[in-house]
């Protein structure tokens, strides 16, 4: 069946929202594009279009379908080193922590059957039990899922044998009963668990939680309701709570929402706390309605302090506006790459923009005598942190010269001004000193200055090629960013269909059980319908559909002479053997009218035969060859 494009399943989602099935349109389009195939593919329908009749008139195939896209694939402590780090980690800290009468509340989203959930109340209970018990928290843990079939299993507490594998002796033997060949989980781990459906995709989360488990949920989501749900989550965790991740999962761009416990195994913690807006269903949580990952708390007003007098602000900006004039030097702030970030001063003896263009960067408008120097002294702080000295520069402006001392400070004190380099000028002498205007210039000045002319021109396009080399690796990093996003949902898509491959393997293995039961009972059948006819000494002959024989006893092949060499005998050849040429009509009559055919044979050991002919049905009433019958004929 060929690819159907995203247009032509949206009927099929469509008419599963309207017939009170979940809205699968937050999914991603593969995954439901590759179960809807599958589904129609079993129906040897050759496309949606034709598959949508079927779903019209059929509300089982509906329901059927609907099943088909909630995959449901875990299993107990499923990624070991998750639950490992979980039981040696966060949870002594989350169930020793805060006040004792408070409970502990988790909840695992997606839960499944239930393994899940079961996995982290036995972690939790193990523990309690070794904490005082002065310091055990009462414990909530809800765990739902869109899919109630599985909820209802998950509620049952049961599991098969082969749990073992998982779960381990040890904790299979604390945490769980017999119950005939199967175990059910104890019931000190059985109440700390409640199971409800629930569409965590437009029902209201729960909230106020230490830990909230949504393990390979969101790899079915497409890219929008993965970003809506990671607010979501934050929403839900008190400051200091634990959401836990699937191993193909991550919190995308939202880094400053969480602090990552173990990013490896895609552990998380809510950082401080903030303010906590009301949650609206059905709202991008990206939007107000969610917590912001970097609000700070509002700061309350102190009412019993002093108010400062109305004119305190105007006139301390005034006072330290006068002291950076009287006192300060002109200064420049500039980035690596010398862009002006910030000026405070007059620095228009120093720098100069360059007409015709709003060129900001220090290089392109420092005054001749500053150039070189700057270029050379602002990567060399850089690179040294620390204060390059610039004494005695002579500096060329407006007709005048003057002597220069430039300080070039690399700036660290906070992470703000990382990588920030801070430029100061201070005159030699005060004031400056009128250039003596000279009426002829040696041909060697002449010369000197075509020099520093084109050194100017080759450094500004240098700083021109720099930047061109550099808007280039931006864009070659964005793409990369754009690559890894692609890598990013390739493997999530992958990860998806490696668990609709588990779901099909174990739907396979199911199948394969019956199978082999089934098989059992046959051959069993087989047997009992062997020792009967040769306990009751019946000399039977079974022709198969094109009159060919199929089988005999015992007693048959004592009568006729038969080998297993004639399997497929004819039957004219039969009726030779049997010496009964009326054979060949009485067959075919038999298989006509449905009426038992008597004749008589003489075999070539002149032995007389009594030959009856019945049809041979199967249990579903269809004729599929005959049944012979043979003994002895009385004595004329």
């Amino acid at each position: 069946m060929p690819h159907a494009p995203d247009a032509d399943i949206e009927p099929v989602l469509r008419m599963l929202t309207e017939r009170g099935h979940p809205d699968f349109r937050g999914y991603k389009r593969t995954t439901l594009r590759r179960r809807i195939e599958r589904r129609a593919g079993l129906h040897g329908l050759a496309g949606t279009a034709e598959y949508m009749l079927l779903l019209r008139a059929s509300a089982q195939e509906l329901e059927l379908l609907a099943r088909e896209l909630l995959i449901g694939v875990t299993a107990f402590f499923r990624d070991e080193p998750v639950w490992d780090a979980l039981r040696r980690h966060v949870l002594p800290v989350l169930l020793s922590g805060g006040d004792p009468q408070e409970p502990f509340r988790a909840w695992v989203a997606g839960c499944s059957t239930g393994e899940e959930a079961y996995s982290l109340a036995m972690l939790v209970r193990e523990v309690l039990d070794e904490l005082a018990p002065a310091r055990r928290r009462p414990v909530q843990i809800f765990a739902t899922d869109l899919n109630t079939d599985a909820v209802t299993v998950a509620r049952r507490a049961v599991y098969p044998a082969r749990i073992v594998s998982e779960v381990g002796l040890d904790r299979l033997q604390r945490h769980f009963a017999p119950a005939g060949s199967s175990w059910r989980v104890a019931q000190p781990v059985r109440e700390m668990v409640v199971f409800a459906g629930h569409d965590m995709l437009a029902s209201p989360p729960f909230v106020r939680l230490d830990l909230l488990s949504c393990r390979n949920v969101m790899i079915y989501f497409n890219t929008g309701m993965q970003r809506r749900m990671v607010p979501t989550f934050r929403y839900s965790l008190r400051p200091g709570g634990v959401l836990m991740l699937g191993h193909c999962e991550t919190i995308g761009s939202f880094d400053a929402s969480f602090e990552a416990l173990d990013a490896r195994l895609r552990l998380y913690r809510r950082p401080d706390p903030d303010h906590a807006p009301r949650w609206v269903p059905g709202r991008d949580a990206t939007a107000a309605n969610l917590p912001d990952a970097n609000q700070e708390p509002a700061m309350t007003e102190d009412r019993d302090s002093p108010e400062p007098p109305a004119c305190a602000g105007p006139l301390q900006a005034a006072t330290e506006r006068l002291l950076l004039q009287a006192f300060a030097p002109p200064l420049v702030l500039v980035d690596a790459q010398g862009n002006v970030l910030y000026t405070s001063g007059n620095t228009a003896p120093y720098l100069d923009p360059p007409a015709g263009r709003t060129d900001s960067n220090v290089h392109a408008m420092a005054r001749p005598g500053l150039q070189r120097a700057l270029a050379d002294a602002v990567p060399q702080a850089i690179a040294r942190g620390a204060v390059v000295e610039l004494p005695d520069l002579v500096v060329e402006g407006s007709g005048q010269s003057r002597r220069v001392h430039v300080t070039v400070r690399a700036l660290s004190e906070s992470p703000a001004l990382a990588g920030t380099v801070l430029v100061s000028f201070r005159d030699v002498a005060v004031g400056g000193v009128p250039a003596p205007r000279r009426r002829g210039r040696r041909a060697s000045d002449r010369s000197l200055e075509a020099e520093l002319s084109r050194a100017r021109d080759e450094m500004q396009s240098l700083r021109e090629e720099m930047g061109a080399s550099q808007e280039e690796l931006q864009a070659a990093n964005e793409e990369l960013q754009s690559t890894n996003e692609e890598l990013r949902s390739t493997n999530e898509e992958l990860s998806g269909s490696k668990e609709e491959l588990l779901a099909i393997n174990e739907e396979l293995h199911a199948v394969n059980l019956e199978l082999q039961a089934k098989l059992a009972d046959l051959a069993l059948a087989q047997s009992d319908i062997r020792n009967l006819l040769a306990v009751s000494d019946l000399a039977v002959v079974f022709l198969d559909g094109e009159l060919r024989v199929r089988d005999f006893t015992e007693r048959a092949r004592a009568l006729l002479a038969l080998r297993e060499a004639d399997l497929g005998l004819p039957l004219p050849t039969l009726a030779e053997r049997a010496g009964c040429p009326q054979l060949e009509q009485a067959v075919p009559d038999a298989l006509r009218t449905l009426v038992v055919t008597p004749c008589d044979g003489l075999t070539a050991a002149g032995r007389r035969l009594s030959i009856r002919v019945r049809p041979y049905l199967r249990m579903d009433n269809v004729i599929s060859g005959a049944v012979l019958t043979l003994c002895d004929a009385p004595s004329a």
